[in-house]
């Protein structure tokens, strides 16, 4: 009987033995590996303990029979342990393996985040260089418009001083047709008072008053064909500026439409650069905060 029990004193602690290192094999698999000198020093300090306690137990008793029922009791109590100790394992790990399922999921997520930060931060890039060169195309298309309304502007002064000195011109030329025709008026009156004095003379004379009056007919007749051509020229002339004056008056209106237009294309462009600008002022706040919370995360 005393082999008999030996027997199952040695089953139970080789059972024991096992089911012990079953689960600290388990336990220590899904320890981290800093811990894991510790626990089992733990463990072993445990065992030798708990060794210690049942052969003191064991001693206390006399008959072998109450031995054998404290170390049946002893196996029953390391049995629910152990069972306990697989429940415990099986529970962790399958914490193990969703913590590990949300680590892969988190690690997935964030290479996904990862991955979108580079992509907007490159379509930012690209972004920001076309929002440079359409700022440049727009800056140089300003400047070349209001380079062709200087050039423009330059125009139409000079169109108009043109006009100025040309109408200047015509005032000098209407103010010396004006003393001609007063002059043309008073040799024309001193020819009629010259003729009446000769025809006063010729009255003593028929013959010699005669004479006179063919001269006086001939150079009447003279300077009226000279006042006349005179008076063609000067119209001739005045229609002509007349006419200048209405085509310098034509360009200037379309100099000045010109001009118009090309102020109102400047207003448009400035107009579309105050658009570009706030466009890529609102781009680069959101990109500021999705940038912050990507940094967050």
């Amino acid at each position: 009987m005393d082999n008999k029990n030996a027997d199952v004193a040695v089953k139970v602690e080789t059972t024991s033995t096992v089911d012990n290192k079953d689960a600290q094999q388990e336990k220590q698999s899904i320890e981290a590996p800093v811990k894991k000198s510790m626990k089992e020093e733990k463990s072993r300090k445990k065992d030798d303990k708990s060794v210690e306690q049942v052969l003191k137990a064991l001693n206390s008793l006399d008959t072998t029979e109450e031995k054998l029922a404290a170390m049946c009791k002893k196996y029953s109590d390391i049995v629910d342990e152990n069972r306990k100790l697989q429940l415990t394992v099986k529970q962790t790990e399958k914490r193990l393996s969703m913590v590990q399922r949300d680590k892969e999921q988190l690690q997935t997520e964030h290479s996904k985040a990862v991955l979108t930060r580079s992509r907007l931060e490159s379509l930012c890039r690209e972004l920001q260089r076309q929002n440079k060169t359409i700022k440049d195309e727009s800056l140089l298309k300003i400047r070349e418009e209001e380079e062709k309304r200087k050039e423009v502007s330059a125009k139409f002064q000079s169109t108009l001083n043109e006009i100025t000195a040309l109408m200047q011109q015509n005032n000098e030329k209407n103010s010396k047709l004006r003393e001609d025709n007063l002059e043309m008026t008073k040799k024309f009156k001193t020819v009629c008072e010259q003729y009446e004095l000769r025809e006063q003379s010729l009255k003593k004379s028929p013959k010699q008053m005669q004479l006179e009056a063919q001269l006086a007919d001939a150079k009447l007749a003279k300077a009226k064909m000279e006042m006349a051509a005179e008076k063609e020229i000067l119209l001739k002339e005045k229609q002509q500026m007349l006419m200048d004056l209405t085509e310098y008056q034509a360009r200037c209106q379309d100099l000045q439409a010109t001009e118009v237009n090309l102020r109102s294309q400047i207003s448009l462009y400035t107009d579309k650069y105050d658009e570009f600008q706030n466009a890529l002022s609102r781009s680069n706040e959101v990109f500021g905060g999705f940038k912050g919370e990507m940094e967050k995360n």
